[in-house]
């Protein structure tokens, strides 16, 4: 989901050549993790992850 997504907007005009910026939840499940493997074995270029998480690791913190 999260391909086709960053494609959809690269695909806008002018949009072509942007970096994606990505905010991604950091939590138990390693979901972030997963989407960054995903876009590195679609060799998705230009893309960038905040990373907040636990020990410096990729994600945004989340309170519930």
């Amino acid at each position: 989901m999260v391909i086709k997504h960053i494609q959809s907007a690269r695909n806008a005009v002018g949009l072509h050549d942007a970096t994606a910026v990505l905010v991604l939840e950091s939590n138990l499940a390693f979901e972030a993790q997963h989407l960054m493997h995903a876009l590195t074995r679609n060799n998705v270029r230009k893309w960038v992850a905040l990373s907040e998480g636990a020990g410096g690791s990729v994600g945004w913190l989340t309170v519930c």
